[in-house]
């Protein structure tokens, strides 16, 4: 891994504690809220923040080259995974590692 990857593989980590970060102050807003409004922020929560968290931590893990089973040992809906999830991984390591595409695939496939 060179510095330029090692420097990278930091911004992914800051990334992901950004993510945790917003998830905490979402959760605390979403106890001032009631109704409609409260749902709509805790969507966003479940939905967006939570992918974008998942993608980061799979795209730091396949970076370093953490076997994909350790870091997520059972997955229990494939095709969100594969649809969602796997996209924005291959995206993170192609811009912070400069991966490819069957590199990612095969990662997450483990071969």
């Amino acid at each position: 891994m060179n510095n330029k990857v090692k420097l990278n593989l930091i911004k992914l980590k800051i990334k992901a504690k950004s993510l945790a970060a917003e998830a905490r102050i979402i959760r605390k807003e979403e106890r001032k809220l009631t109704g409609s409004r409260r749902d709509i922020i805790a969507e966003h929560r479940r939905t967006i923040v939570r992918d974008e968290a998942r993608a980061t931590q799979l795209a730091i893990a396949c970076i370093k080259g953490r076997p994909y089973t350790t870091v997520e040992p059972k997955c229990n809906n494939l095709w969100h995974r594969d649809n969602f999830i796997v996209p924005k991984v291959e995206a993170m390591c192609k811009r912070y590692a400069y991966m490819d595409r069957y590199t990612v695939g095969k990662w997450i496939k483990n071969d």
